[in-house]
């Protein structure tokens, strides 16, 4: 893959972050698309991918649904597998791209690595650059993931842990120990969930505005419109 292709999409082009700039000005939101879970071989980026979401995932959503988008995906991913000092240093130069534009829009720039992955990029991009974190205290990170290791962690990435139909057990061990939001894919949307408040999730999708303690609630997308695997809770008491 070309080193200077680009590797981050911001929120003026990328389909789950448009409805940021309605909800505030106030950030100028990136994601990193990949392609998802083992479509490249020798690879695997979302080590605790289920049947159920990778048959609802919304890597082929929006402009994902064209073949040249999913082609550049995979090319990242290629590149990330093949050469990955040269993919953190080319990331870590965008990174600083997008805080420089954003601050001279007078907006904080917000980052969302895993747009269709799961990966941990703390430690991926600390093995290269040890003070990354540090030295952009003035930006964002925020992820969802379904990897509890990520979601349990002391992180400058805020982690939104993902429901699936295969970790209800360490979903709710989640929410009984921790502070950590949890995503659950509704068919309808409760007001409560297990004596947490559910919020709307597809309002925005900066997750890092979330009040903490709250279950983020989404309603199926796409294929998930049919999950018959227990992904979608569907017919949810409400408890």
């Amino acid at each position: 893959m070309s080193k200077t292709q680009k590797l981050l999409t911001n929120q003026k082009s990328a389909t789950k972050l448009k409805k940021n700039d309605s909800t505030t000005k106030e950030y100028l939101s990136y994601i990193l698309y990949l392609a998802p879970s083992n479509l490249v071989s020798g690879i695997n980026v979302c080590p605790a991918a289920t049947a159920g979401c990778r048959t609802s995932c919304l890597n082929t959503a929006g402009r994902g649904r064209f073949s040249r988008v999913q082609m550049a995906r995979k090319k990242k991913t290629t590149w990330f597998r093949d050469d990955r000092e040269s993919f953190i240093h080319n990331l870590v130069r965008e990174v600083g791209n997008g805080i420089k534009l954003a601050e001279k829009h007078g907006k904080t720039a917000a980052f969302r690595l895993n747009g269709t992955s799961d990966i941990d990029w703390e430690t991926e991009i600390r093995a290269y650059y040890p003070f990354f974190y540090e030295e952009r205290e003035d930006a964002i990170f925020y992820e969802y993931t379904k990897r509890p290791d990520l979601a349990r962690r002391r992180s400058p990435i805020k982690f939104t842990f993902s429901r699936s139909e295969a970790n209800h057990n360490v979903t709710m061990g989640i929410l009984r120990d921790t502070s950590t939001n949890i995503a659950i894919v509704f068919e309808k949307m409760p007001d409560l969930w297990f004596g947490r408040r559910v919020i709307d999730g597809d309002k925005h999708d900066m997750r890092f505005i979330d009040p903490a303690n709250v279950v983020v609630g989404l309603l199926p997308k796409g294929d998930a419109k049919k999950d018959k695997s227990g992904f979608v809770l569907r017919n949810e008491v409400v408890l």
